[in-house]
């Protein structure tokens, strides 16, 4: 009699005339958040030559004055914009 230990494991089912095209065996992760072996966040180098940060705070709050700002967009957006000369005519 064959034991269980030799049966192996199901992985997936698929259709008689399905195929599979690819597979690829992915590492178990840990339950040790201290493991240090897949950092949450990415590393950055510590000699000092790391690319500067964003204006935006840590915490997400936004640094700086939208308003301001949403003005200067609008005001080179219409600048960007062609005249307009007015036909007479109505969109249907």
């Amino acid at each position: 009699q064959t034991g269980r230990a030799t049966l192996g494991v199901r992985l997936i089912r698929v259709d008689d005339d399905a195929k599979v095209a690819t597979m690829a065996k992915v590492e178990p992760e840990s339950d040790d958040p201290d493991d240090g072996s897949k950092p949450d966040q990415p590393t950055s180098p510590t000699d000092g030559s790391a690319a500067p940060t964003s204006q935006q705070p840590a915490d997400g709050s936004y640094a700086g004055d939208a308003d301001q700002q949403v003005s200067q967009l609008l005001d080179r957006a219409e600048a960007d914009q062609p005249e307009q000369h007015d036909t007479g005519d109505q969109p249907e």
